[in-house]
């Protein structure tokens, strides 16, 4: 056989190899593509909202003031606002406009009592939940501030020992951040303990994306903030985004697009994030004028769509609109 046959039969040989390889690569793209597309949970995402501007400053009363607030929540049905009153060891209720109405708690330790309240939201039956870091408990009140009993008491079987932020899902369950024993305990109504979240550290801030399965909880101690299946039974979302390096985390929330709000305390602002963890605008700065916050900690993202957050070093709740 000549040399110039030899050439042709293996530049035909390599020509259908090549042709071959394309053909299977081509298969096993198109089929990765469609079965990945297949099996990526149904998200619900939004735009993050335009900049948010200064409202109003919330101080108290003329003859009650706040001291040191940790967090703060907008009761949508009652248009009312519930604050923290950390170490005026209260919870005081505004309304819609910043005007105070009435307080309860009180220093001390019997029921109905408090001791630096910290995380105060609404339970699923319409009254209200309030964790104590000093008394190492957690107690329901109806919405008017009556003692209705103890979630959690100070000697307790789920494991919590220092309570600080709460929230509550759509179902009832109470998610409580214990600060002392760097964990996220999950409840029931009734105070029965469903899991334990575990390797964060200095649990200051839990966010619940229900619409996509999230639980979000800032790591103040790492400076980070972890992302977990809101539903035990459920995978690892591996499409979760990492959130790193974001100083002095405390309060977050999320909004019903599935956006994320985080306070820097260090920086006296919130930062936002989309659903996939992109960077989106921020809004305050540190210091003492409208506008601006110190050390802010817990923040609420409103069905009303405004923003609170507890300013803590200014004794004071700022209210953000758009």
């Amino acid at each position: 056989m000549s040399e110039r046959k030899k050439v042709t039969i293996n530049l035909r040989t390599y020509l259908a190899l090549l042709t071959v390889i394309v053909i299977i690569t081509a298969a096993l793209f198109t089929y990765l593509f469609y079965n990945r597309r297949s099996t990526l949970p149904a998200i619900s995402v939004g735009p993050i909202p335009g900049n948010f501007n200064f409202v109003y400053n919330i101080y108290g009363s003329k003859d009650r003031k706040l001291l040191r607030p940790m967090s703060a929540f907008f009761e949508h049905n009652s248009k009312k606002i519930y604050v923290a009153n950390t170490e005026g060891h209260s919870i005081d209720v505004f309304d819609n406009k910043g005007k105070y109405l009435y307080s309860f708690g009180g220093f001390g330790s019997i029921p109905g009592k408090l001791s630096y309240p910290y995380g105060i939201a609404r339970l699923s039956d319409g009254n209200i939940v309030v964790t104590e870091a000093g008394n190492r408990r957690v107690q329901k009140f109806s919405p008017q501030g009556d003692f209705l009993g103890f979630i959690v008491p100070t000697d307790n079987a789920v494991g919590l020992d220092k309570p600080g932020p709460v929230r509550v899902d759509a179902r009832g369950n109470i998610y409580i951040g214990d600060l002392s024993g760097n964990k996220v305990i999950v409840l029931d109504a009734t105070g029965k303990l469903i899991r334990t979240v575990g390797n964060v550290q200095y649990p200051h801030g839990i966010a619940l994306d229900e619409k996509n399965n999230r639980l979000y909880v800032a790591s103040a101690g790492t400076g980070n903030i972890k992302v977990f299946p809101l539903t035990e039974n459920k995978k690892e979302d591996n499409n979760a985004p990492e959130f790193s390096g974001l100083g002095l985390v405390r309060g977050i929330d999320v909004d019903e697009h599935g956006n994320l709000y985080v306070v820097d305390s260090i920086a006296g602002m919130v930062r936002t994030f989309d659903f996939n963890g992109k960077p989106g605008l921020s809004f305050g700065g540190s210091g003492n004028d409208d506008g601006s916050m110190l050390y802010p900690n817990g923040i609420d993202v409103g069905e009303d769509g405004r923003v609170y957050v507890a300013d803590w070093g200014n004794n004071r709740i700022v209210v953000w609109g758009n």
